[in-house]
């Protein structure tokens, strides 16, 4: 039996209009704003990563390129934004990459907003909300890294879907244009699966058990077809135990609510406040309004069916514990919106009950704002040099004449483009959409024929276990000599002038060979991280 919020509760909870507009041009302010620093902070970004995927290895005509899973997830819209953006500006002009994902980010801002008005909160609360979310700078990645359009827009997708769905009529076209965004969501990332599932708890809890099997069951079978059909090929690669994933849960959503606080010591009593809240707003409403509630509580419920179910599918990438994933900034942002609103409709209920609440509600959302645009300029400090580092060498690598004496299938920045290939910089560099770094100095060459000194394959060490990297090495490596490695990635510099940060990293899952197609009179053999050395083998003596 479906549990309704009928009109007149609607009409009961609303606030004078005057109040709505002002809180309204309020956060469309904070809008105008967060669109200006976000995209100050983020000028220093470039393609990183996980974009190489889609800009050297897709290709829009090829259905296998389109369908095919990045990393388990159904990405084929990001894809094709990819591709179409690649075929306009080339690498030429990172601006429109940039604006796709910060346009999206402060429209899934302007949503949450309205799923908080649309759950009865205060206009000035959801407006403060939204506005911390507008603001999140532990959740850089999603509103900065172009590539997490995957997440942002599976986000905007998702929300819409939660309001066309939040009714009480039967079936009707509104319905089918949240089926459109159920899909659009699907074919963003896997947390479009996720908002398929909270969209279900919410109808269930609105609409009753058939109404939930209508909506939910589509989108279902049609995921269902994209998995059996191509997404198996790279999905789950190790099982996490049950106690690992109720440690990510636990950790995630604590993690989750320490940033939103601000620090530690604030972060249980918003979850006190989020308890009692709720009671006390169950108490408040008629049976009739528990309704309003449904979405909210459902993307409550959404954080933890997000944590288990990363954790479940990547416990070979989370480690035995998971200890660094509850912090990874994509998350944190995806924990963050799921909160928001039933941090607000808590919020909201003690304002009802006692209005002289109202100001510390809306400070309890606003204090964490500060701290949190710092986090951002420090994060966009620490990551410069790898994008600047990664952009010069994708300028410089097919420019040096050494690129057209190797073999094509060499990576020249294994550890921020793994899916970039000399062939592919070759042929772009001739369609002219490579920028250009400027003359082609001495130091850039060199830089240049460091990266096309190596290529990593599997092959078999002169001994069975290799010894610990006990110090650094400095080597000469003649063309067609080989350096094994085993257990932990190992990184390559040149023991010269030239200065590469970080340089060559080689990771053993890759290959445990290093082969130089060409002399390297002098370089650096180095762990990548110093706690953890690798093993290497019968490294040529200089």
């Amino acid at each position: 039996m479906s549990v309704g919020g009928g009109t007149r509760e609607a009409r009961t909870i609303r606030r004078p209009a005057w109040r709505a507009r002002v809180a309204i041009g309020t956060f469309v302010g904070v809008e105008i704003y967060a669109f200006a620093y976000w995209w100050h902070v983020g000028r220093f970004q470039w393609f990183y990563a996980d974009e190489w995927d889609y800009l050297s290895t897709r290709t829009a005509w090829n259905f296998n390129d389109m369908f095919r899973p990045h990393h388990g997830h159904w990405t084929t819209l990001p894809i094709m934004q990819y591709r179409l953006l690649y075929q306009l500006f080339g690498l030429n002009h990172f601006d429109p990459y940039r604006f796709v994902v910060l346009a999206l980010y402060l429209a899934a801002a302007a949503l949450l907003l309205a799923v908080m008005w649309r759950a009865g909160v205060h206009p000035w609360i959801a407006a403060s909300a939204a506005t911390l979310f507008a603001l999140f700078g532990a959740g850089y990645d999603n509103i900065i890294n172009p590539f997490q359009v995957t997440f942002t827009g599976a986000l905007v997708a998702g929300l819409t879907m939660l309001i066309l769905t939040d009714h009480d009529r039967p079936f009707s076209r509104r319905d089918v244009f949240g089926l459109v965004a159920g899909l659009v969501a699907l074919m963003m990332s896997g947390f479009g699966v996720v908002t398929v599932m909270i969209m279900g708890i919410a109808v269930l809890a609105r609409r009753g058990w058939r109404m939930m099997i209508e909506l939910v069951g589509p989108l279902a079978a049609i995921y269902l077809v994209w998995f059996l059909a191509i997404g198996h090929d790279d999905g789950v690669t190790q099982a996490g135990s049950i106690s690992q994933i109720g440690s990510i849960v636990s950790g995630g959503l604590r993690n989750a609510f320490r940033v939103m606080a601000f620090d530690t010591w604030f972060a249980w009593p918003l979850v006190l406040l989020l308890v009692g809240g709720f009671v006390l707003a169950a108490r408040q409403r008629t049976r009739a309004g528990w309704g309003q509630l449904s979405v909210p509580l459902a993307m409550l419920v959404g954080t933890v069916l997000l944590l288990a179910s990363v954790a479940s599918d990547h416990a070979d990438v989370l480690g035995a514990k998971g200890e660094g994933f509850p912090r990874q900034s994509r998350y944190v942002s995806l924990l963050a919106a799921l909160s928001i609103p039933a941090l607000a409709v808590a919020a909201d209920a003690f304002t009802r009950a006692w209005k002289w609440l109202l100001p510390l509600a809306m400070a309890m959302f606003l204090f964490a704002i500060p701290h949190n645009l710092s986090s951002a300029r420090a994060t966009a400090r620490i990551k410069q040099p790898l994008f600047a580092g990664t952009r010069l060498a994708v300028e410089i690598v097919p420019r040096s004449p050494t690129a057209y004496d190797v073999p094509r299938d060499l990576h020249p920045d294994i550890l921020t483009a793994e899916d970039l290939t000399v062939g592919w910089l070759l042929g772009a560099l001739e369609r002219g959409k490579i920028p250009s770094p400027g003359p082609m100095t001495p130091t850039n060459l060199g830089k240049a024929d460091f990266r096309l000194s190596f290529l990593q394959e599997s092959g078999t060490p002169p001994r069975a276990r290799c010894p610990l990297m006990a110090r650094p090495l400095v080597i000469k490596m003649d063309k067609g000599d080989v350096l094994y490695f085993q257990d932990q990635p190992l990184l390559l510099q040149p023991a010269s002038h030239l200065h590469m940060y970080p340089g060559m990293v080689f990771v053993p899952e890759d290959g445990n060979a290093i082969r130089a197609v060409r002399d390297v009179p002098r370089l650096k053999v180095l762990p990548y991280r110093r706690a953890n050395p690798p093993r290497v083998c019968s490294p040529p003596q200089g």
